[in-house]
């Protein structure tokens, strides 16, 4: 998305941010959140262009021209600081965030104000967010730092009381389909768009990586464990040596979906497979009371993940119970 842009789901909160502006209103730092895949970067980074820009256009974006634009595009303008993660590194240093505040202290090189983009803004150790928050607390005059994040919850209470949030938040299941058709084709968006949380743009990420594909390979596995034809443990071995969190995201939507098709009394979303008679089987017998606390489950793993715990056995945790009609077979610690 370029700066003379904007995703439709975010006019509205474009137009705050805009009414703030000129009215020199705007916070001295803003943290914008949302699910991944709303577009939160490309906001962020309009805004940016936006503050710096001298010949904004009847839209209230940024021209894309001006001098001030060209140097933002060519990522040298003097005023502007982007603080993110250094390839190789996991983790903003705290010396990444010392050189940004001495930055932002100095005097305007165009009679602009300064500003610092930090993202993913979760990523700043606790030195890091240390640091940060005396410019929270003292914010030199003329300074906006932007930070962005889909994880709010990892930064500490005193940056997150220091910052005027701005959510960004799924648009209507309509008009993420609408996007979407208008953007990229007609297409089955909708399995892509429950999988991203409404998030259209990751909606198309994951079409574009073939996410139809994945989930039949996953209702394959999952039946043929349901048919006794495959181990759980087997299985469990191969998510947690691939990528146990999207193996987890795709089962927690996927059981969604089944649960949902059980109460409607649909389970045509199950395909042909092999093993789909006793998959739909298995499912129109179930509880539902039982696979909603499944589900639970598989939430709770999903969180669990970013923690120490050992990931064969939590994706073991969540694949045996198909073998045994979803009854918990091993704990899952919280």
């Amino acid at each position: 998305m370029s700066t003379q842009s904007l995703y439709p789901w975010q006019e509205q909160t474009w137009q705050t941010l805009m009414k703030s502006l000129n009215s020199d209103r705007l916070p001295h730092a803003l943290l914008i959140t949302g699910h991944d895949g709303l577009g939160k970067q490309a906001l962020a980074e309009a805004l940016v262009a936006r503050v710096f820009c001298k010949q904004v256009t009847g839209q209230q974006l940024a021209c894309g021209s001006c001098g001030n634009c060209q140097l933002i595009s060519a990522a040298s303008h003097p005023d502007f600081v982007r603080l993110t993660v250094e390839e190789g590194k996991t983790r903003i240093a705290v010396q990444q965030v010392r050189d940004m505040i001495v930055h932002l202290g100095l005097k305007s090189y165009r009679g602009n104000e300064k500003v610092a983009l930090v993202y993913p803004a979760d990523s700043m150790n606790a030195s890091s967010a240390n640091s940060l928050l005396k410019t929270l607390e003292e914010p030199t005059d003329g300074t906006l730092l932007i930070l962005v994040t889909e994880r709010p919850s990892r930064l500490p209470a005193t940056i997150l009381s220091r910052c005027q949030r701005v959510e960004i938040k799924p648009p209507e299941r309509s008009l993420g389909i609408q996007w979407l058709e208008e953007e990229h084709g007609k297409a089955d968006w909708e399995p892509a768009l429950a999988f991203a949380s409404g998030a259209p743009v990751k909606a198309l990420e994951l079409h574009k990586a073939g996410f139809a594909q994945r989930i039949i390979d996953l209702e394959k596995q999952i039946g043929a464990i349901v048919a006794g034809r495959s181990d759980p443990t087997a299985v469990a071995s191969e998510w947690a040596s691939k990528d146990p969190q999207l193996c987890l995201e795709w089962l927690k939507v996927w059981a969604g979906y089944l649960i949902r098709g059980r109460s409607l009394g649909n389970l045509d979303i199950i395909s042909s497979g092999a093993d789909a008679k006793a998959l739909k089987s298995f499912i129109q017998n179930i509880d539902l009371k039982m696979f909603f606390k499944y589900l639970d489950d598989v939430n709770r793993s999903f969180r669990l993940l970013e923690t120490q715990v050992n990931k064969q056995s939590l994706m073991e945790a969540v694949l045996i119970p198909w073998a045994h009609g979803l009854k918990r077979v091993q704990p899952i610690a919280d």
